[in-house]
C-alpha cells in the first residue's frame, strides 16, 4: 500500500497481509533489491508524490485518506495492478500512466 503521510503527500509504504496491516516497509523492499543503483526510488518518487496529490485534489480529501494499493491480478503475474481507496472505500483502478501522466503530457 502506498499512503500519503503529509499536507504534501509524501509517500509511505506498508506491507498488508489479508488486507491487514503486517508492517512498514521500503521502496527498495517492493522492488525486491537491498540497494537499488539505478535511482528508480528517485526518479519514482516525485511522480508518486505527484499523483497522490491529484488523487487528494480530484477527490477533495484529506491526506491521510489517500490509498493505493499494489496488487497482482492472477492473469498477469509480471505488472502490478494499482487502486485507488478513499481511506477504505474502493474509488477506482489506476494505470501507470496515471501515476507518470506528468511526462506523458
Amino acid at each position: 500500500m502506498i499512503k500519503a503521510t503529509d499536507e504534501n503527500c509524501t509517500p509511505k509504504y506498508e506491507l498488508l497481509i489479508n488486507n491487514k496491516f503486517e508492517k512498514g516497509i521500503t521502496f527498495n523492499q517492493i522492488l525486491n533489491v537491498k540497494l537499488d543503483f539505478l535511482g528508480r526510488e528517485i526518479i519514482s518518487t516525485p511522480f508518486i508524490t505527484s499523483c497522490l496529490r491529484r488523487l487528494r485534489r480530484e477527490h477533495n480529501c484529506d491526506f491521510n485518506e489517500v490509498n493505493v494499493l499494489i496488487y497482482k491480478e492472477k492473469e498477469d503475474n509480471k505488472n502490478p495492478s494499482l487502486y485507488f481507496f478513499q481511506g477504505t472505500t474502493p474509488i477506482k483502478k489506476i494505470g501507470m500512466d496515471y501515476i507518470f501522466s506528468d511526462i506523458l503530457n
